[in-house]
């Protein structure tokens, strides 16, 4: 067995040198055949005949003998050079005429008899060389078709043309783009030089992808500030894309490598990869605001592991045996590390000392009447854009801020029912130092928001009327703001019953509803109406005597009613507790 294997061993080894010598071979074959295609400079020409053929032909051979001559082209060949066409060959024949007179002839005559009688050439052997010469009869442009495969003449695909390719090999101090323009006219001659088209298509992949790039940036940095709403957290997402860019570029410098055109197309990946880490990052810290909060830690293994999958998989192109996969590759290798390393490097540095300087913070203990909304809006800052945009708009907009101290005289427990994103509450808050307010709201976002922007001057319960917010104490005030129409009138009945039972003597309970006059409801309800219609709730809208009846029948001894704004299209209601019995 070992005696037949070795030799069979053997064999194969020389099989597989053979075949590895003779791909070499076929591979330097090719390579040299696409070198000497890609040094030439071809023309095409078109016409309806070969004799219209000839004509540009002739044409051509003029200016590629300038050319020839001044050293733009190193060799070139045309037919017209043996089949002129008719201008040119009546110029040529003219030529010959004037070129052999007579006694050019004698002379031939003369030189080539002597030399050719020593050699033995017999007295006619040149008799037919004689009338060649000799003859003055001009027959006009032929080619006959035997010579026109030799002369790359065909008809066109459609056999509606014949069309001629001529091969040119450039000089020393041949221009492509000079050449190109001196030589393309019109559809009859086209030029195709391998060099400078791979170059021009370079060019113009390599500045389609640049604004391909400029305008997907562009659009990322637009969505991306539209969703945070917001300039600096817009500015700090773009940290991480910004520094990928850098140190990718820079790594690419210093391995040599150039910024190619798979690194100008996965470079738009990179800005989606790298943009995607960046909002994970600063929504985590929007949401939760705290550095210490253990849901960060799950959402940056989510980025570790989402980031980790995507460089496993470009990673592998770099073992490719294609070039520009390859390329692409190590481009978007370095991208996407880069990113990551900016997203977990830069980020938390930057987000954790913004958010901190963010949070609420107890002011100095002073009176509210120099208070302004923008002490609202200063609490909102960098968080979601709806809650912030709507804390700015409903400070101007709404006369709520300039009405609502005139009802309250410095409370010290306040009971919100319905308090939505908290701009109410700590509209309150800052009027009145000394006050803490204690909320309930079922939508539980915005119990997280309100919640914080309250700080540790109260608490944000989740949950919906009838239930109230857990009080410590008696409350000597309780404050709900367009709340009633959500209600039915069993729940605003027991509602208003238990805030009440609640309140502390003398206690304060103000409504602000809306309160449509002859079953009216104002134009600026229509809006919220269908919002509520497709998210199906129901609106239960009341006249100003309906609810001022409700809250006698709580129990309340004295209702004010008042117009909030102007168009009247809310009413406020603030009612008093008096001297209640006492509490068993």
């Amino acid at each position: 067995m070992l005696f037949f294997a070795k030799p069979e061993f053997h064999v194969d080894l020389r099989a597989m040198n053979t075949v590895t010598s003779e791909t070499r071979a076929a591979e330097d074959m090719v390579s040299n055949v696409w070198g000497n295609i890609f040094s030439r400079v071809f023309i095409a020409t078109q016409a309806d005949s070969i004799r219209d053929l000839q004509k540009t032909g002739d044409k051509l051979s003029w200016n590629l003998e300038q050319d020839l001559a001044s050293g733009t082209l190193s060799s070139a060949f045309v037919p017209s050079m043996i089949f002129p066409g008719e201008e040119r060959g009546r110029q040529n024949f003219a030529a010959w005429q004037e070129f052999w007179n007579t006694e050019r002839v004698r002379a031939l005559k003369k030189a080539v008899k002597s030399a050719s009688s020593g050699l033995g050439f017999a007295p006619n052997a040149f008799e037919p060389f004689y009338k060649t010469v000799c003859n003055f009869g001009y027959k006009g442009p032929y080619i006959p078709e035997k010579f026109l495969g030799l002369l790359s003449i065909s008809k066109s695909p459609d056999k509606s043309a014949w069309i001629q390719f001529l091969t040119l090999t450039p000089g020393d101090t041949y221009a492509a783009e000079t050449f190109f323009s001196k030589y393309r006219s019109g559809g009859s001659v086209r030029v195709f030089d391998p060099r400078f088209f791979s170059k021009r298509l370079g060019e113009l992949l390599s500045s389609t992808f640049q604004k391909m790039v400029i305008i997907i940036g562009s659009s990322a940095v637009l969505l991306l500030f539209l969703f945070f709403f917001d300039l600096k957290l817009t500015l700090i997402s773009l940290l991480p894309i910004c520094f990928a860019f850098i140190c990718t570029l820079g790594t690419l410098k210093l391995i040599g490598h150039p910024l190619d055109i798979p690194g100008l197309m996965l470079s738009i990946v990179v800005i989606g990869m790298g943009i995607d880490y960046s909002i994970f990052f600063v929504r985590s810290y929007q949401r939760y605001g705290y550095d210490t909060d253990p849901s960060l830690g799950l959402i940056r293994m989510a980025v570790f592991l989402a980031s980790s999958s995507t460089i496993i998989g470009f990673g592998v192109l770099n073992f490719s045996d294609h070039s520009m996969l390859r390329s692409a590759g190590l481009i978007s290798l370095l991208g996407i590390c880069y990113s990551l390393i900016g997203a977990f490097a830069i980020l938390p540095s930057v987000l954790k000392p913004l958010f901190a300087t963010a949070r609420f913070q107890e002011q100095e203990r002073q009176t509210g009447t120099g208070r302004t909304p923008a002490c609202v809006i200063r609490r909102y800052r960098h968080m979601e854009a709806f809650p912030r945009l709507l804390a700015r708009f409903k400070t101007i907009f709404d006369p709520l801020f300039s009405e609502l101290a005139r009802f309250l005289n410095t409370p010290k427990t306040i009971m919100d029912i319905g308090s939505g994103y908290g701009v109410n509450a700590v509209w309150l808050l800052e009027l009145f130092p000394e006050a803490r307010v204690y909320g309930i709201e079922p939508d539980y976002d915005k119990v997280r928001i309100s919640s914080r922007v309250i700080g540790e001057r109260g608490s944000i319960k989740q949950g919906s009327p009838p239930d109230l917010p857990i009080v410590p104490g008696p409350p000597d005030t309780a404050i709900m703001i367009d709340v009633t129409h959500y209600l039915k009138d069993d729940e605003l009945s027991l509602t208003l019953k238990r805030v009440h039972d609640q309140l502390r003597d003398n206690g304060s309970l103000l409504i602000r509803a809306i309160a449509p006059s002859k079953n009216r409801i104002p134009r600026a309800c229509w809006i919220e109406n269908v919002w509520h219609k497709i998210l199906r709730r129901s609106c239960h809208y009341r006249s100003a005597d309906q609810i001022k009846s409700m809250i006698l029948q709580a129990g309340f001894e004295e209702v004010v009613v008042e117009p909030s704004g102007t168009g009247h299209k809310k009413t406020w209601f603030l009612a008093k507790t008096g001297e209640k019995k006492q509490r068993s």
